[in-house]
């Protein structure tokens, strides 16, 4: 059963919301108050069934992009690699060129639709770091949460300022 909201002359599928908001209300209106019956049992089965289906279906579209996800990542990973492979490719024709023209002797080559140059440029190669003084070097300080070891003093009773054990329900679906 789907339960149907009407709203401007627009029929529409009830959300999750919709229908767990709906069967609180007719689990809060079960018993008759004046005759104690129990009175909307359909009705509270109903909702729990609709409920249930709505959930499997959102979990049907999480499965569905989380697959769709992984297939993008793939193609991303595969489009980076060819990007790096392009580019090394690039480099490897311009040092050709550059090899070229210093085997012509030749500075520049114009032609019509493109104008081919060398200019000096400097650059610093490190060739070998551990030689390198240490006045010449920087030292990069990373601080960053001990998370594994904050989680252990707390379940072993420590109070840490700023940090909490918090508990979470995970979805898994398969």
């Amino acid at each position: 059963m789907t339960l149907i909201i009407e709203r401007e002359k627009e029929t529409k599928s009830a959300s999750l919301y919709d229908i767990n908001s709906a069967l609180y209300e007719a689990l809060e209106n079960m018993v008759d108050e004046e005759t104690g019956e129990i009175v909307g049992l359909k009705e509270v089965e109903e909702l729990r069934e609709m409920s249930a289906e709505k959930i499997t279906n959102i979990c049907r579209f999480i499965m569905q992009n989380r697959a769709l996800v992984e297939e993008m990542d793939a193609h991303v990973k595969a489009v980076q690699k060819r990007m790096k492979t392009k580019i090394k490719a690039i480099e490897h024709l311009e040092n050709m060129v550059i090899g070229g023209l210093q085997t012509l002797k030749v500075k520049k080559i114009d032609a019509p639709d493109i104008r081919i140059s060398t200019r000096k440029s400097s650059s610093l190669e490190i060739f070998d770091k551990d030689q390198i003084p240490k006045e010449y070097t920087l030292e990069v300080l990373t601080v960053k949460p001990d998370i594994a070891g904050m989680k252990a003093a707390i379940k072993a009773g420590k109070e840490i300022p700023g940090a909490r054990i918090v508990e979470n329900q995970n979805l898994s679906l398969k």
